[in-house]
């Protein structure tokens, strides 16, 4: 994705955030963030098998609690890309990885009918 590239997404679609292998060098991102309105953090994370903390499954508050409303489907792959499946008006938000240096932010913003996604770096 290049900086300021408006993508349209219609409410329903799956959303793939996927920084490609030449964003980063020799770091992965594992883990994303995401403020939607109302200003609170919440976190996903990609999970080894073994691991079974609930931000593995699921976007969660900084107390590991749901975030809610909930996602209808969220997972972080191995590779790092973040994919929601069937997105919602109110998975809208900014969306960043911690790990990532700069930081590169993914904004949602709400439409009647569909979502737009600008990747700001």
């Amino acid at each position: 994705m290049s900086a300021s590239r408006p993508l349209r997404l219609q409410v329903g679609a799956t959303l793939k955030i996927s920084l490609g292998p030449n964003v980063v060098l020799n770091v992965r991102c594992s883990t994303w963030k995401r403020l939607r309105r109302g200003g609170v953090e919440e976190f996903i994370k990609h999970c080894k098998e073994g691991e079974s903390e609930s931000r593995c499954s699921q976007f969660v508050t900084t107390d590991d609690e749901a975030a809610l409303p909930k996602s209808n489907s969220a997972v972080v792959l191995a590779n790092g890309t973040l994919i929601i499946e069937s997105f919602v008006e109110t998975d809208a938000g900014t969306y960043s990885s911690p790990d990532l240096k700069p930081k590169v932010k993914l904004q949602c913003e709400n439409f009647t009918q569909s979502v737009e996604a600008v990747v700001r770096t």
